[in-house]
């Protein structure tokens, strides 16, 4: 990030861009900063995570995430399967993405950060429930190819952990952390499944999306 992110800084960059802010006692607001088209195969996005407490005090957490699928493996930018007719990778695209995500496995959370392993979906996270707007990426370069943009619909476009320092690659060595998912570290995405764990008792469990373009 170019500058320091605070509450407003990212509530003006959300209403700048014609998307909604939730302003409601509680009410997250889960933004993604795509800092670069660029496949880093590493954590080189930000995630800054907005609401406002039971008083009505704003707060934020910010830190490192990746909005991107991983370069190597079985289904990634580099080897991507045939999808809707496209041998393409896909991205979440730009833009706000109203009620995609459920929190899944929140029941979890109070074992500690240990319930951040072994199988990433089994795990805390969010789980597709609604449309995304998706790129698909078939060119095989490390950037993001724009040209062909689908809706996505029940296909898996998560957000869980990834590895704690690159992307590819997860377990056996032939499957990557993503193949379109938005990842994080597990230590970052447990302090997120926490502050969501406190807003589930006021707004419930789906939760929107916005990702922002940042370069």
């Amino acid at each position: 990030m170019k500058q320091e992110l605070t509450y407003q800084k990212v509530k003006a960059d959300v209403i700048a861009n014609g998307y909604k802010w939730f302003d409601g006692i509680m009410d997250p607001n889960l933004i993604f900063y795509r800092n670069s088209e660029e496949y880093t195969n590493a954590y080189t996005d930000t995630v800054a995570l907005c609401w406002r407490g039971e008083n009505g005090q704003e707060k934020i957490y910010t830190n490192s995430c990746s909005t991107k699928p991983a370069l190597y493996g079985k289904g990634s930018v580099s080897d991507p399967n045939y999808v809707d007719g496209y041998k393409a990778v896909g991205v979440i695209a730009e833009g706000q993405h109203r009620g995609v995500w459920k929190m899944t496995n929140f029941e979890k959370l109070h074992v500690g950060l240990t319930c951040m392993s072994g199988n990433p979906h089994s795990a805390p996270s969010l789980h597709q429930i609604g449309g995304f707007q998706i790129y698909r990426d078939g060119d095989l370069d490390k950037y993001i190819d724009t040209e062909i943009e689908k809706p996505s619909y029940w296909q898996g476009f998560n957000c869980h952990y990834g590895g704690e320092g690159q992307l590819s690659y997860a377990n056996s060595g032939y499957l990557p952390w993503s193949t379109g998912c938005f990842t994080m570290t597990p230590g970052i995405l447990f302090q997120i499944c926490l502050i969501l764990e406190e807003t589930i008792k006021y707004n419930g469990d789906i939760i929107s999306c916005t990702v922002i373009k940042n370069y």
